[in-house]
């Protein structure tokens, strides 16, 4: 997966208004992103996670608390099915001491950071991510895409002590800017400069994230108000069916959806393929006998077309190259045909 970046770089800039200008756009970047919940969860962090760490003495995170903000991370980033089955399987009292070990731990730059990661499926960016909501003046969160960013860091590696210097780095840059500036600002400016992982439109210069790129499994054309869903390769063979087309006038709404495209249980498989947390393809039948249709195996790259009740599918999930870019072509598609 590549994410475009804008052609020049907001850490190596001193104006603060420009600083100012990328930090006020924030959420609507985030809204751009095309992420399902995203935005849902963008607010539950920015507003009430904090507060209720800060209303319980001693502070700590409960374990509805790490799983969502882990699903936040991922929305706001990269989908990574398996890490959120790990911190999901987390004791709800395991949680809670660690949480809490780890506050008391404030503000030494990774004790409190390793102190968390002992946690099963939680490392230094989904610590950082619990920690930048209730000591942002000491922890950022731990982005990809903002470290591939800052000067001198080398590749990134999701360890203590690179969290470390990243941390520093963006302390440093706070205070260079002001004292109203703080590390976790710092980051969120950054993210939203380089447009997210959706990128700037119009930019060539691209930051290659460390997940890697995902083969396609399906791609996907419009033409004479049809939709079409080809199956790519051999794919085919484990989704059984190689091309599905949807007449436009059938298709309700679009999205990036990587939370949908994790569930456990898609429904009863006719025909297809189903490995848990691996892959899914092929028809599947939910309670109320609507089949749905999946060509899945990296959720992070899943939309979610929704389709009126009398279509032949309820709704198509399905993996592609660039779901941001993806979901766009398809709503523009949907809008001009509404307007003629």
């Amino acid at each position: 997966m590549t994410s475009p970046a804008p052609e020049r770089s907001l850490w190596e800039c001193d104006d603060a208004e420009q600083w100012a200008s990328a930090l006020k756009r924030y959420h609507a970047v985030i809204a751009a992103q095309g992420v399902g919940r995203l935005a849902e969860h963008q607010a539950w962090y920015d507003a009430e996670l904090p507060a209720a760490i800060a209303d319980r003495l001693p502070p700590y995170v409960l374990h509805a608390e790490l799983v969502r903000v882990t699903e936040w991370k991922m929305a706001r980033g990269v989908w990574r099915a398996r890490n959120l089955v790990l911190v999901r399987g987390n004791a709800p009292d395991a949680v809670q001491e660690a949480s809490a070990a780890a506050f008391a731990l404030v503000p030494h730059p990774t004790k409190a950071i390793g102190r968390l990661s002992t946690l099963t499926g939680v490392g230094p960016a989904t610590a950082s991510a619990v920690l930048a909501a209730a000591a942002p003046a000491h922890y950022p969160f731990f982005d990809e895409l903002v470290a591939h960013q800052v000067p001198g860091l080398g590749a990134v590696k999701f360890t203590l002590g690179y969290y470390a210097r990243y941390a520093e780095a963006l302390r440093l840059r706070a205070e260079a800017l002001g004292t109203s500036w703080l590390p976790a600002t710092v980051e969120r400016a950054l993210w939203a400069h380089a447009g997210g992982k959706a990128g700037v439109p119009g930019h060539d210069a691209t930051v290659v994230l460390t997940h890697g790129r995902a083969d396609t499994m399906v791609d996907i054309t419009i033409e004479d108000d049809t939709l079409t869903v080809e199956v790519q390769g051999m794919h085919k063979l484990w989704a059984l069916k190689s091309t599905l087309q949807v007449p436009l006038g059938d298709v309700l709404s679009v999205k990036h959806d990587p939370e949908r495209a994790t569930r456990a249980f898609p429904g009863l498989k006719v025909p297809g393929t189903h490995i848990p947390m691996v892959y899914t393809a092929g028809t599947y039948y939910q309670s109320d006998f609507r089949p749905d249709f999946w060509s899945v195996r990296r959720p992070e790259h899943a939309i979610v077309i929704q389709c009126r009740s009398e279509a032949a599918y309820d709704e198509i999930i399905v993996e592609v190259e660039d779901p941001a870019g993806t979901v766009a072509r398809i709503r523009d598609a949907l809008a001009a045909r509404a307007s003629r």
